[in-house]
């Protein structure tokens, strides 16, 4: 097996014994051509990318040694009762990769699930509409596939679980899913004003910059600082966070009987995401997250989400300086209470650009944003990601309730 599979993982093969235990004897249901036309009813690929995917199908189908390997994989997504993070699942890449098949292995693996989350979704009363939608993706990265390579395909596999396990639904421009906050700072909402303040989680390493040490790539040594919490009796002590995403080398103390803590990590909330088939209009952003507000108690109201958040290339508060106040990037991440995250700019690069440019004096800078980005980086600044929430009770689209309003100002930002 170790031969076949480039980049083999033991733990997901362990139970290759127990999966074969299934296999059956008979042709596979989800590698016949029908499964795949009918999914397609609500996948809505073009001619093109349907017919490369019925090939792959075809090719699988035509090879036991394929069609054990997405059976197992299948059995390990769908009937393991370990819990999967979707992020990490090492989807197998094939050493003798005849006719690009690795290109699709991940996507038929997928599929085969497909009917089990369309049932899902039935059964939770999701809108046929809303699972065209969620589903629209597939195609969104196929055609993103083709333009990079030239041919059809998919990569984003450990993305799609969100979608296939019915945790990631598109409402409108948006698409959230009911994940767990990974941002390292602690939230707190004074029980007057309702004003809010972050604070960093202790033992994070920040430069003299207020971004985490090795954002860029850059590990600094000079002027680097850890951050401090504590908490007590009567405080919350810590190093406050700017809501435009920077950490602060001072301690802040929240008194108790002012401050609420409300959103931790690890605790659950909608995390956001901006499929790349539209237009940033804030508007549409705005009309999404009331969608959710509607949306997510009515079908799913066992996820007692804390906030909304994102994890993006967008919110890197340089924008606000490089961009009109008008610009949609920045509208959109004013909205948020921002916090610095360790990252690069290959998202940047890759959402605006299709890639980084090998020589950025020759990169095209036929838009706004494009002649920006190439004008901060040959004067020698950086792009980078950053973090960003609203609390759930905080929404106020429009308003800029955080970057206006937060209480920061008994330090110096």
């Amino acid at each position: 097996m170790e031969k076949l599979i480039s980049n083999y993982s033991k733990p997901w093969y362990e139970k290759w014994s127990e999966s074969m235990q299934t296999f059956p004897e008979n042709d596979i249901w989800f590698l016949q051509e029908d499964y795949i036309i009918k999914a397609n009813e609500i996948l809505m690929l073009d001619k093109e990318p349907l017919n490369a995917l019925l090939e792959a199908v075809s090719f699988v189908r035509n090879n036991l040694f394929l069609s054990k390997l997405v059976w197992h994989f299948s059995h390990m997504i769908y009937d393991n009762d370990t819990q999967i993070n979707p992020w990490q699942v090492p989807f197998p890449e094939l050493v003798n990769n005849d006719r690009n098949i690795n290109d699709f292995l991940g996507l038929i693996i997928l599929l085969s699930g497909f009917d089990r989350v369309l049932e899902f979704h039935r059964s939770k009363g999701v809108p046929i509409q809303v699972t065209i939608d969620t589903f629209r993706d597939i195609k969104i990265w196929l055609n993103h596939f083709y333009r990079k390579n030239g041919r059809w395909g998919l990569k984003e596999n450990q993305w799609l679980i969100l979608h296939f396990t019915g945790r990631l639904y598109r409402l409108g421009r948006l698409q959230f899913a009911m994940d767990k906050f990974t941002g390292k700072v602690k939230v707190f909402k004074n029980k007057h004003d309702r004003s809010v303040i972050a604070l960093s989680e202790g033992d994070v390493w920040y430069r003299r910059d207020g971004l985490v040490n090795g954002t860029n790539g850059k590990h600094e040594s000079d002027g680097i600082w850890t951050s401090q919490f504590q908490e007590d009796e009567d405080f919350y002590s810590g190093n406050p966070i700017s809501p435009y995403g920077k950490a602060i080398n001072k301690t802040l103390k929240l008194p108790k009987t002012d401050w609420q803590l409300m959103l931790v990590r690890n605790e659950p909330i909608l995390d956001m995401h901006i499929p790349e088939d539209g237009t940033m209009a804030h508007n549409l952003c705005g009309q999404s997250i009331e969608m959710a507000r509607v949306f997510f108690p009515n079908h799913f109201p066992e996820w007692e989400y804390k906030a909304f958040a994102c994890t993006t290339w967008l919110f890197d508060s340089q924008f606000q300086t490089l961009l009109s106040s008008s610009s949609n990037i920045v509208k959109f991440q004013r909205e948020f209470y921002l916090y610095p995250v360790i990252s690069d700019d290959s998202q940047t690069f890759d959402r605006v650009f299709g890639g980084k440019p090998e020589d950025l004096s020759y990169a095209p800078r036929d838009t706004s944003l494009r002649k920006a980005i190439i004008d901060h980086y040959l004067q020698g600044g950086y792009l980078r990601g950053a973090g960003g929430f609203i609390l759930k009770d905080d929404v106020d689209w429009g308003n800029q309730i955080y970057q206006k309003k937060g209480r920061i100002q008994d330090v110096s930002i």
